[in-house]
């Protein structure tokens, strides 16, 4: 609400995900273009009904996709985003079934995006591909693994935020 207040009209947000398909490698940056969250996900309008269709901003999203992919040749255009409970990664059993439902995992996207679109916020998002989930690859992840690949990926998108705050301060 506070961004509200200030007159925020978008909100580019970086997710840290798993990847849920082996076609998506980590280091891969996914601008995603819908999302699944079978729990509870966050609301301003907990005491009252209102109607909202939740979507995310498609020429929102191609601007980035099209910003990131000036920086990088691992960028994908779409894909479904699944909101899990953290803090914990998910366990084998668990990606077997996410992965019939979405491409990448996080833990916050589909509750920011939802609160920006309450508000009228048009929300996109650089997800970078942190990992494999569990079951994914037949190595298992090491947490010197996933420390190495969110190094490599925050380098990339600094230079796309640096861009993107460039084309857009007043």
């Amino acid at each position: 609400a506070a961004l509200e207040e200030l007159g925020v009209q978008r909100i580019l947000a970086v997710n840290s995900v798993g990847s849920l398909k082996y076609a998506i490698k980590p280091g891969t940056l996914v601008i995603p273009d819908d999302f699944v969250c079978p729990w509870h996900v966050e609301t301003f309008f907990d005491d009252e009904a209102r109607f909202m269709v939740p979507q995310m901003d498609r020429e929102f999203a191609r601007e980035i996709f099209e910003l990131c992919s000036l920086h990088t040749r691992s960028v994908r255009m779409g894909g479904t985003y699944v909101q899990t409970i953290g803090p914990r990664l998910e366990t084998r059993a668990e990606i077997k079934i996410l992965k019939r439902f979405g491409d990448i995992v996080g833990m916050t996207l589909a509750s920011e995006a939802t609160l920006a679109m309450e508000l009228n916020i048009s929300y996109a998002s650089i997800c970078s591909v942190d990992n494999y989930c569990h079951g994914i690859s037949r190595t298992q992840l090491t947490m010197e693994e996933l420390v190495a690949n969110v190094s490599k990926n925050v380098r990339t998108i600094e230079g796309i935020l640096t861009a993107f705050i460039g084309r857009n301060t007043v």
